[in-house]
């Protein structure tokens, strides 16, 4: 990752005869690692079992990867330390963790070539690989967008006044160019990959002269648009790049892996005795780490690529971040109207969890009954049966509210949804709600208010007005509730998300509303029934969660 390095951190390699890291940091090592494997098992189901990269945290600068067997994470990063302050630096962690990641998914090999081959620095690629990845990671993985984005407002406000002051001294185009397109990746809009899109500010001033900066300016906008490839084009893009503005191209003789500004107005060496290649992110190559992946390394890697959507970077990021969290107000609460009453009546058997008990002869209460039948010992001990731990039921429900729907079938979802969450609250369960259109809606902690309200923020509750029928945003609301059943109330047509775990699949079901499209949210979902007659919709939930899912 490219990322600034102050002369203030802490953070630097331990000396020989140091003491080890603690074992604390050895452990949370282990719960960053397993967040990598989750990330594994969203694009290949399974593929941890036998593939589980590392993560060590220990005392270099920044994160860096090899691309294929580790992720280093820094124990201090600007200011943030990860031991002391887990709660408050999880999400600028979980970033870092997310950005390198991403580069497992490009091709590093390919542009460490063609950097050797044009001589251009290797930083200037390194910059390339983090706005593509970024952009990548978003967009496949909606719930890590706000980590990323945290990671970079945090680089951006250590760092800000220091870039502004280095790019006013520098005067080469690189030196300008690496500064300026930092300032815009971790300054400008720290929420996206890379804030240099036209139309834009012209930026923090340039020490250059007015011929330079212009070339600057135009160079920074043209490595935006690597976001518009795949991952698999972006050697070819490089190349583009460089024959466009040959400024890039060092003088012969100088090597590509040292000099240039890192961000903090210093140069750079590699402090490892060797190339500070591209896809180590700065640091060496890995050494013998490299090589313990064994023959099945490189099938893992293809069958990860060949299951990630051919799409690019951009279009993923458009096609899932595109949905908004939006937290409403209700207005107008009222009573459950009669017929979702009745409806919850017939629902609640199946939310039911068994609480048996075993009544035995002991000391404990007295038997009444035991006790007029003139029993020697007419008391009774309770003991719990083996249903007697068993949790309530837990259920998210997702109502459409998409102007597809209508009056009459949003009028339907809603009846069944408000029936739905009855039953589960008469069981002591756990039930939440959202409402969704391209962007989905809920009150504070997803209450079920939201079901008995005239109306929901700018949400009308007596028709869905709402825009085009959006599932993209499934994937934020999986990882907010893990452990809940999921069901969506919907019509079906909308666009999916790019990436659905099968863990998340498992757990989903849909309820679609005719006249509907089933076919097309089959896909995300573990069953799907379309329900004509709600009188059906005990029977519905006998098929779609049987009682020892849900309870």
């Amino acid at each position: 990752m490219t990322t600034p390095s102050p002369a203030r951190m802490t953070n630097k390699r331990a000396s020989p005869g140091v003491a080890p890291l603690p074992v604390l940091l050895n452990k949370l090592g282990e719960v960053l690692t397993r967040q990598v494997a989750l990330l594994i098992d969203m694009i290949l189901p399974g593929a941890s079992r036998v593939y589980r990269p590392v993560v060590l945290l220990s005392n270099t600068e920044t994160a860096s990867t090899n691309g294929s067997l580790w992720i280093r994470m820094p124990v201090d990063f600007l200011g943030l330390n990860y031991p002391s302050e887990r709660v408050s630096a999880a999400p600028a962690w979980l970033g870092l963790l997310a950005h390198e990641f991403g580069h497992w998914l490009q091709p590093l090999n390919g542009m460490d070539e063609v950097a050797e081959e044009l001589h251009v620095p290797h930083w200037f690629v390194n910059i390339l690989l983090d706005i593509h990845c970024e952009a990548l990671v978003a967009g496949l993985f909606p719930g890590l967008e706000a980590p990323l984005a945290a990671t970079r407002g945090h680089i951006g406000r250590v760092m800000t006044n220091q870039y502004k002051s280095d790019l006013e001294k520098a005067e080469s185009f690189l030196e300008s160019l690496q500064i300026f397109t930092l300032y815009f990746r971790y300054c400008h809009k720290p929420t996206r990959s890379y804030g240099y899109h036209p139309p834009t500010p012209r930026g923090p001033a340039m020490g250059a002269k007015a011929a330079i900066a212009a070339r600057v300016r135009s160079c920074a906008e043209a490595m935006g648009k690597i976001v518009d490839l795949p991952a698999e084009q972006l050697p070819v893009f490089l190349r583009r790049l460089v024959a466009q503005y040959p400024e890039l191209i060092l003088p012969a003789g100088e090597p590509t892996d040292v000099g240039g500004k890192e961000g903090d107005g210093q140069r750079q060496d590699s402090r490892d005795g060797g190339p500070a290649g591209i896809s180590a992110g700065g640091m060496e190559r890995g050494g013998t780490s490299t090589s313990s992946g064994g023959d099945i390394l490189p099938t893992l890697r293809r069958m990860i690529g060949d299951n990630l959507p051919a799409v690019s970077a951009s279009q993923a990021e458009k096609i899932s971040c595109t949905s908004r969290e939006i937290i409403e107000k209700a207005f107008g609460l009222f009573p459950p109207p009669i017929e979702a009453v009745r409806l919850a009546n017939k629902l609640t058997v199946r939310f039911q969890t068994p609480k048996g008990k075993l009544s035995v002869p002991a000391p404990g209460r007295l038997d009444r009954i035991a006790a007029l039948h003139q029993d020697p010992l007419p008391f009774r001990l309770e003991l719990p049966g083996r249903f007697g731990g068993q949790p309530s039921p837990k259920l998210v429900l997702h109502v459409d509210h998409s102007g597809s729907m209508g009056t009459i079938k949003w009028s339907q979802a809603l009846l069944a949804a408000q029936a739905i969450a009855l039953a589960i609250r008469r069981v002591n369960g756990d039930v939440r709600v959202t409402l969704f259109e391209e962007d989905f809606h809920h009150l504070e902690d997803f209450s079920a208010d939201i079901l008995f309200c005239r109306k929901a923020g700018g949400l009308s509750m007596n028709s869905a007005d709402g825009n085009d029928t959006s599932f993209t945003w499934l994937p934020v609301v999986w990882l907010k509730f893990p452990d809940h059943l999921h069901i969506l109330l919907t019509d079906g047509e909308g666009n999916l998300p790019l990436l659905i775990p099968k863990r998340d699949r498992k757990r989903t079901f849909a309820i679609v509303i005719p006249d509907g499209r089933p076919d097309m949210i089959a896909p995300a979902v573990a069953k799907v029934v379309v329900v004509n007659d709600l009188a059906r919709l005990p029977g519905v939930f006998a098929y779609l969660a049987p009682r020892t899912w849900v309870a």
